[in-house]
């Protein structure tokens, strides 16, 4: 069934034959059902003419000829339905859905799955009413293909031998008839050993044809592609070579053949049945081994069942490693793949991997870069492991068997550092540091970093972590003078050659001191595998010793802004003073809870508290107003700092700064003859159209400006993001056309949003292509 559904493009071709009919008997006749969804199908019509004069309620339709071909979809008429699936039994479901005496009803579509091509199929039938027989015949029909095409495609085969193994060259001919059309050209190919004790197939023995590449190799399966050299109708290629590691006692070989189109829909199928063994097949067949070398004495080792029973291809169980050269020894924690124990001699002279189960175990065919090890000595230049590969039966465990031997000369080029590696850096500045920290210690390539951490003395300061490379990386401080890196993920850990940058500040306790740091990795295992100490000297005549950051926006268009202060110190902040400069001024201040406030003219707000702690935040919603003078109606800069100034409990001042930008024009106020205005409902513009609107891409914003003001145009998103600003500068009254391309927009709905100091004015503009 899963074969026949991957079908769906196929029209089929049928011959059918209807057996002699007697008269008064009832009549069955088919026509072909050139229909996509059902290949080998065709459209039965039955008519009423039996002798009793009765109604016929029920059919019946049973393949009686045909090795494994079933019946597969079905379409019936209205009024009818499938009784039994086994027969293919259909019953009318009342009186009025039966087929009356001299009556003919249509609409009766079978299909079945005839895998095997061009055989003849005779379907037996059977008409009933009530359950008692009315007439009984036979159809006889051949599916001749799976495709309107006029024949099947061929695949031919030679036979040779590659050392002991037995070796098939195909060579497939498109005898598809439909010109060139793609769907009718073979761009892919696989080849399936179809009686798999007779063996596998050899990866390292399979080769494509000229301008094909091998796709993958499965235990049984070869699937080859082009890019540029597919088969069209009538053209044939040559060139397939597939191997295998054969079982001694496998004579004759089976093979299915697939040929797709380039979408990889199937458009041919076939089976080449009893090919004859002619090579020498041996009784067995070394494995390999090789290694790659990932850093310094560190290697990835890659193992291949080549070898062959004296039955079957059986699996290797286990993998043994020994130094054969004096002084080299394996390192801790070698990898092995999933469900394998490993295991290090006391000696540390031989590693043994070991799968859990038979059925763990590296079949025949397979290839498995799952293993890897590290080696340390006095020299490590030119030494030699030996491996040797063993083999087992069912039940598991038994007594293991060798399969194959064999000895590797390698040599560590790069001496390899007994921890891992760390240097300290200047950060983007003063008093903020770099630490790149690199995972270079000797051990196999599963030993991961999961955590580093940087501490600095007691007493002598606060260190803060700032941020990591790797995203999935988190940082905390665990107190004041420790900093905590952990990996939030398996699949973040730094494996073995990679590195990555650690941020953080420092706030000294004395200015200009030199602070000694250490830094510590710890691997996955939670072992700790390096750690080494650097200088740090924060020279800052004012200490950064608290962060006052802009972190949120409680309205884009109300000028109020949330601020987090956070506690950089080692002591309790008591006393913090907020002011800003470019002529903005502090409307109103939020006062968190634990916090007094005193406001101190228009441009600073005064807070005190018993003592923000080491390490504390404290929340700060401040709005935020600018004045404009009435005779030039030009803003103060759209951008502000705003800064605090922190009191420690030791009466020492810190100063942090953070810009706010833009500037809020829409809600700020205006000087008019000596008194202060605020600005609403009438913002200096009247005529503000846009056209057309919905757009297919460009729009003309037209507005007229009564008197001259600073103009801001933006483009805003429904979910309130600015796309882009058409327009920011001063104006002089009168009218204007700006042009407004949508360029690389999706459709949807857009906001054109007009801002002078006196107010805004929104537009909605819908884009639809």
């Amino acid at each position: 069934m899963k074969k026949f559904l991957g079908f769906c493009l196929i029209l089929p071709l049928f011959f059918v034959g209807v057996s002699s009919i007697r008269a008064q008997n009832d009549i069955i006749t088919v026509a072909p059902e050139h229909n996509t969804s059902t290949p080998c199908g065709f459209i039965a019509s039955i008519s009423n003419h039996n002798a009793a004069g009765l109604n016929i309620d029920e059919v019946t339709f049973e393949i009686t000829t045909g090795n494994g071909i079933v019946f597969d979809q079905l379409v019936l008429p209205s009024q009818w339905t499938l009784k039994n699936q086994t027969d293919l039994q259909l019953d009318a479901t009342s009186d009025n859905g039966g087929i009356k005496p001299n009556g003919t009803l249509s609409g009766f579509i079978l299909s079945y799955v005839d895998n095997s091509y061009n055989t003849p199929v005779t379907i037996t039938w059977t008409t009933l009413s009530a359950g008692a027989v009315l007439s009984t015949g036979t159809l006889n029909t051949i599916c001749t293909q799976y495709q309107s095409y006029t024949a099947l495609d061929i695949v031919t085969v030679n036979t040779s031998q590659s050392g002991p193994d037995p070796c098939f060259t195909f060579t497939m001919k498109n005898n598809n008839d439909e010109g060139n059309q793609t769907h009718a050209t073979i761009w892919n190919v696989a080849f399936q050993l179809e009686n798999p004790t007779a063996g596998t197939l050899r990866p390292s023995k399979i080769v494509p044809a000229d301008g094909w590449v091998l796709d993958s190799v499965t235990t049984y399966t070869a699937y080859f592609h082009t890019d540029n050299s597919p088969i069209n109708p009538g053209a044939a290629v040559s060139g397939w070579q597939v191997c295998l590691r054969a079982s001694p006692l496998a004579t004759k070989y089976n093979f299915v053949w697939t040929a797709s189109d380039n979408a990889n829909a199937l458009i041919d199928e076939d089976t080449l049945f009893n090919i004859s063994n002619t090579a020498a097949v041996s009784n067995t067949d070394a494995d390999s081994v090789s290694v790659k070398a990932v850093n310094g004495c560190l290697y990835d080792l890659t193992l291949k069942d080549f070898h062959v029973s004296s039955i079957l291809p059986s699996r290797i169980v286990q993998l043994v490693l020994t130094s054969k050269t004096s002084g080299i020894t394996f390192a801790a924690a070698p990898s092995a793949p999933t469900n394998w124990k490993k295991t290090i001699s006391k000696a540390g002279d031989s590693i043994i991997y070991t799968s859990d189960s038979l059925f763990d175990g590296i079949p025949s065919g397979t290839v498995s870069s799952q293993f890897s090890f590290s080696v340390i000595g006095p020299t490590t230049t030119n030494f030699n492991i030996g491996w040797e590969t063993d083999g087992a039966g069912s039940p598991f465990p038994p007594k293991v068997s060798t399969v194959s031997t064999g000895t590797l000369t390698l040599n560590c080029k790069v001496a390899v550092p007994a921890t891992d590696s760390a240097f300290v850096s200047p950060g983007i500045s003063a008093c903020n540091y770099k630490l790149t920290v690199e995972n270079v210690h000797n051990k196999p390539q599963q030993s991961n970093l999961a955590a580093i951490t940087i501490s600095i003395p007691a007493n002598t300061g606060q260190i803060t972590g700032t941020g990591a490379t790797t995203s999935d990386w988190s940082f905390s401080n665990t107190s004041p003078t420790v900093i905590k890196y952990v990996s939030g993920v398996a699949t973040s850990d730094m494996k073995t050659g990679d590195a990555q940058d650690l941020s953080f500040s420092f706030s000294p306790k004395t200015s200009g001191t030199d602070v000694s740091a250490t830094w510590t990795t710890i691997d996955d295992q939670g072992t700790t595998t390096g750690t080494g100490n650097f200088t740090i000297n924060c020279t800052q005549s004012v200490t950064v010793c608290d962060t006052f950051m802009q972190t949120g926006n409680l309205n884009s268009d109300s000028c109020v802004k949330t601020f987090t202060l956070t506690n950089r110190k080692t002591v309790d902040i008591t006393q913090l003073a907020i002011s800003t400069t470019n002529g903005w001024q502090i409307d109103t201040a939020s006062t968190p809870a634990g916090w007094n406030k005193q406001v101190v003219g228009k441009s600073q707000v005064n807070f005190t508290n018993n003592g923000l702690k080491s390490g504390d935040v404290a929340i700060f919603d401040l709005k935020f107003i600018a004045y404009y003078p009435d005779t030039s109606h030009l803003p103060p800069p759209n951008t502000f700092a705003v800064i605090a100034v922190t009191t420690d409990v030791n009466l020492a001042n810190c100063t942090s700064t953070d810009t706010v930008t833009p500037g809020c024009l829409a809600h700020s106020y205006h000087v008019v003859t000596g008194s202060v205005k605020p600005y609403s409902g009438d913002i200096g513009v009247t005529n503000f159209t846009i056209v057309p609107n919905p757009t297919r891409g460009s729009a003309d914003i037209a507005f007229d400006l009564n008197t001259p003001e600073r103009v801001v145009i933006s483009v805003i998103d429904v979910l309130g993001n600015q796309i882009t600003t058409l327009n920011s500068k001063l104006m002089n009254q009168g009218s204007y056309h700006i042009p407004y391309a949508m360029n690389g927009l999706p459709n949807g709905t857009y906001y054109i949003r007009m801002q002078t100091p006196l107010g805004v004015m929104t537009r909605k503009l819908i884009l639809t292509r």
